[in-house]
């Protein structure tokens, strides 16, 4: 293993043997800690906060020093390269976007820092991976569905893709037999219900069923 992609690799192996990706976006940031210690305590120790989340650097950063090396803290909606300056400069370890953007991945690439952009056709995804790309984020996924995924693989069976929009505990599993490496999940695992009730045994014995389906559908 080259030591100038040690960072990214190890981040890769991490996301792969987690096979979930957390995503917050837009959770109040006074208790966003509470729900990350709920998520890890369920078993699910990679998170993402988005750029549109209030004070996500901040968020962050304090994340990073709260996790240390027991979780992996990413940065999610990032579309321009001055915004993965900043979250990297705030501590993120991936970063993560809907669309693909060469500067984003160019720059990652060049601090060793994984980036996971977005794409949806073959054409899109092999441009993506052709740019640096390791892991390529499949979205929205809701708009083309697990079979879709193994379908992509069939004659691309080197890529590493990750499923994101509209995954929930009912599909994730279809989306990993499918073939996909990861999983992104957001409001579906961390509801704003369960949020606004402080419920974080609920949201730890959700982020543990997801560990399990996981878990299961890799065998």
């Amino acid at each position: 293993m080259s030591t100038l992609h040690r960072a990214r690799e190890r981040v890769v192996e991490k996301i792969g043997h987690v096979g979930t990706i957390v995503i917050m976006r837009r959770l109040n940031p006074d208790l966003t800690l509470s729900v990350v210690d709920a998520i890890v305590e369920g078993g699910i120790d990679i998170l993402e906060i988005t750029l549109d989340s209030p004070s996500a650097l901040e968020t962050i950063t304090s994340l990073r020093k709260r996790t240390g090396e027991h979780a992996l803290v990413g940065a999610g909606t990032v579309c321009h390269q001055e915004d993965a300056i900043r979250a990297i400069d705030a501590g993120a370890q991936f970063i993560v976007a809907p669309n693909t953007n060469p500067e984003v991945i160019s720059w990652c690439n060049q601090v060793d820092v994984l980036a996971i952009p977005g794409a949806l056709t073959p054409t899109e995804i092999t441009n993506a991976v052709a740019l640096g790309a390791s892991l390529v984020k499949i979205f929205p996924a809701r708009a083309v569905g697990p079979n879709y995924i193994a379908d992509v693989l069939a004659p691309l069976s080197r890529l590493k893709l990750v499923p994101t929009g509209g995954i929930s505990l009912d599909n994730a599993g279809d989306y990993i037999k499918s073939g996909g490496f990861a999983i992104g999940i957001g409001s579906s695992l961390v509801g704003s219900a369960l949020v606004e009730e402080r419920n974080w045994a609920g949201i730890t014995e959700a982020a543990q069923q997801l560990a399990n389906i996981i878990s299961v559908s890799k065998k």
